[in-house]
């Protein structure tokens, strides 16, 4: 309300209130057409996020925006609007998913007997996320095993003992084993775009081992 003041009287005007503008719609994956849940919808200061359906809703004063959505793993996007008082307007986004560089880790797993060394078919090669410093092969392979603990990519030798693995950037506790060798662990440190030879070396213990297949 606004005040006036005479000399012989004091007037009251009430101004009406301005009626909110609202925008709404749905923020979808560019591919699929799916709806993506929890994308962050952002105009100014207002902000909320999508539903499990990728629905949203902004309840906004009049004004010129730019409105913003962002989620982990897509491009942004950015769409302008005018809104007039009372008005509402459905705005649709669609997300193009970020294209990840990948790096390859590939090489050989060899058996070692003395000054011998020869490629090594049907080896598992398998990689980890572990954080601990100290990693023992013999329980990682074990723990592989009975499932305590899964490696995040793996795949075997062929015929020449070579492998290949395509994987996110990161760092990772490779591991080659094969029935009646000892396992080797390696620490490996992938980064995006790069290609990386790692070698693996088993060796056949003194004393039988236990079978630590992986199925």
């Amino acid at each position: 309300s606004d005040v006036r003041i005479t000399s012989n009287t004091v007037s009251f005007i009430i101004l009406p209130e301005k009626e909110p503008c609202r925008i709404y719609g749905r923020v979808m994956d560019a591919e699929s057409g799916e709806g993506i849940k929890g994308a962050r919808v952002k105009a100014r200061e207002f902000i909320t996020y999508t539903g499990d359906d990728g629905y949203y809703e902004l309840i906004l004063p009049a004004g010129k925006y730019v409105v913003e959505v962002s989620k982990r793993g897509y491009e942004k996007a950015r769409k302008e609007v005018y809104l007039k008082e009372g008005e509402e307007k459905e705005i649709n986004f669609e997300l193009r998913r970020v294209e990840e560089k990948l790096a390859i880790i590939h090489g050989r797993v060899f058996e070692v007997s003395g000054e011998l060394r020869k490629p090594l078919p049907g080896a598992r090669v398998m990689l980890f996320k572990i954080k601990s410093r100290i990693v023992v092969p013999m329980v990682l392979s074990i723990a592989s095993r009975y499932g305590i603990v899964k490696p995040v990519y793996q795949t075997k030798t062929n015929e020449s003992g070579y492998y290949e693995l395509k994987v996110k950037p990161g760092s990772y506790i490779g591991i080659a084993v094969k029935d009646g060798y000892r396992p080797d662990v390696k620490k490996i440190l992938a980064k995006a775009g790069e290609d990386i030879e790692v070698n693996f070396e088993l060796k056949k213990p003194r004393f039988p081992l236990f079978p630590i297949t992986i199925r």
